[in-house]
């Protein structure tokens, strides 16, 4: 079986709740669809096309 190794590319990505960087490691350079947790609050977020998306209670609003 062959060894398949996958190069990480490092996302700094803005928390929705803090507004702090949190980084986000991912094979590629596009995070279509993803969840993340803030290194510092804690708080849980979606990604969307490198985005982070707040969109969890059913709303559609994406945040800058």
């Amino acid at each position: 079986m062959a060894d398949l190794r996958l190069d990480l590319v490092t996302h700094d990505l803005e928390c929705p709740y803090c507004q702090k960087k949190t980084r986000r490691f991912w094979p590629g350079d596009t995070i279509m669809f993803a969840s993340a947790k803030c290194a510092h609050c804690g708080m849980e977020f979606d990604i969307v096309q490198n985005k982070p998306w707040l969109g969890g209670n059913g709303s559609s609003e994406q945040q800058p």
